[in-house]
């Protein structure tokens, strides 16, 4: 899934005409992203887990959220539990 987002991410990062707020990401996007994927190490990187986004889920749903957010623990990100948006409920 990372590496399908990151291709994605190649797509559509930088400065979109038709959004001006993108306007400040000119000079700060990398030529790459894929040169940060690295197989089985996520020391360094930072996971959000925003649980309000889990409330109503199906049990099972949650069993494998919960043991995802384990398995990304174990490979070494730090994770961020909960990670709180604050208003996020103003966006949905």
């Amino acid at each position: 899934m990372c590496r399908t987002a990151t291709r994605v991410l190649e797509v559509i990062a930088g400065h979109d005409v038709k959004d001006p707020i993108t306007r400040y990401s000119e000079g700060n996007v990398p030529n790459s992203y894929l040169k940060y994927l690295q197989n089985d190490d996520l020391s360094g990187s930072r996971i959000g887990v925003l649980r309000v986004l889990t409330d109503d889920i199906h049990p099972e749903i949650k069993t494998l959220f919960e043991q995802a957010i384990s398995d990304l623990d174990n490979l070494g990100a730090e994770i961020l539990d909960p990670f709180v948006v604050d208003a996020f409920d103003s966006l949905r």
